[in-house]
């Protein structure tokens, strides 16, 4: 996995710190955000690709996209990335 606009790998990243990740739990992220995205005060809106809107907006995202309207104070999550 690659976190290109960070310029980290997850390899690079284990190196630098030194701290081996263990995976306790998976699922698929758009599952994860369908049911925590009220936890983070955040509205959650589906788009469809019949649209020519929802079609640009998935040829120019990927498929998932947001939008910021106010600050975002992370210091209630555990883990922090800076």
């Amino acid at each position: 996995m690659c976190y290109p606009q960070l310029g980290h790998t997850i390899e690079s990243l284990l190196l630098k710190t030194g701290v081996e990740l263990e995976l306790s739990d998976s699922q698929p992220l758009l599952e994860w955000l369908a049911n925590n995205y009220k936890t983070f005060g955040a509205t959650l809106e589906i788009i469809t690709d019949r649209s020519q809107e929802g079609a640009q907006f998935v040829k120019g995202f990927g498929g998932i996209g947001g939008k910021h309207l106010k600050g975002f104070n992370a210091t209630h999550l555990e883990t922090s990335f800076a």
